[in-house]
């Protein structure tokens, strides 16, 4: 078990990682998943699949013949029968899934799109909301709205996005983030939305945790905002190439394929 911010080095590297409520997973280069969680053992160890995502309660993985296999809390990981899936992410209690460059989602209240029609090219599922872009290179959201986070910003055109717990962000082509959602100075208020930096480097990757989102640099640093109360806004210096926010925890993967987290839960992937 590694010490917070320390690097998991395993018998082969990992190509991606994704945190998620107090967990966290990665898929090796060569194929299979390793997924380590604080204190539920139905969320540990090693599974099947060559891509991962993490939810609050519950993992979901693309099998190797394009099924998804899901599994953690009894009641919010239920698996679609078919196959042909390209992407896959965990929300809090739900999952989406892209097949054919539609989005099905499943689940307890799972979100569904309302664009019938519309080809998805890239989805993002948050605590209680989903944002996808399309083939058009436009951009939706949908599911609560309580604080517009599911109304994201006319202008100007995004790349990509990613969804939090009460707030998601998104990139420009320019490689600038935009954020919106929670800022109204509650408890619930971080600046996860307020506090969004405007970075020297062009950022190629978001993440948006539930308090707190993470950014990688084109340069490999990070820069992360929102909620600190676990330590998981100060990652650890590295040669990141790619960034996962989660609940209390973020974790990073280095260009040498290994694996490192920071925040609440000690040990976690």
């Amino acid at each position: 078990m590694a010490h917070r911010g320390e690097c998991i080095q395993l018998s082969q590297p990992f190509q991606a990682v994704s945190a998620g409520g107090a967990h966290a997973c990665g898929a090796y280069v060569d194929g299979g998943l390793f997924c380590d969680a604080s204190d539920d053992e139905a969320l540990n160890g090693d599974f099947d699949g060559v891509a991962v995502s993490a939810g609050a309660l519950h993992t979901c993985a693309i099998l190797e013949d394009t099924s998804v296999a899901c599994w953690g809390v009894e009641g919010v990981a239920p698996e679609p029968e078919e196959t042909g899936w390209m992407a896959v992410s965990a929300g809090q209690d739900f999952s989406c899934g892209l097949r054919d460059g539609a989005i099905t989602c499943w689940g307890q209240e799972a979100p569904q799109p309302d664009e019938s029609g519309t080809t998805w090219i890239g989805l993002s599922a948050g605590d209680h909301h989903v944002c996808a872009v399309d083939g058009a290179g436009g951009l939706s959201c949908w599911g609560q709205d309580d604080y517009g986070q599911s109304t994201p910003p006319e202008e100007p055109t995004l790349v990509a996005v990613s969804a939090g717990g009460l707030h998601t962000c998104g990139l420009d082509s320019e490689g600038q983030v935009h954020c919106w959602g929670m800022q109204d100075g509650t408890a619930a208020d971080y600046g996860q939305v307020s506090e969004t930096p405007v970075l020297e480097s062009k950022a190629v990757q978001i993440s948006a945790g539930r308090r707190h989102t993470c950014a990688l640099s084109e340069d490999g640093a990070l820069t992360c905002w929102g909620s600190d109360v676990f330590g998981q806004s100060t990652p650890a210096e590295a040669d990141w190439a790619r960034v996962s926010a989660g609940a209390m925890l973020s974790c990073g993967l280095t260009t040498w394929g290994d694996v490192a987290c920071w925040g609440l839960f000690e040990g976690v992937l």
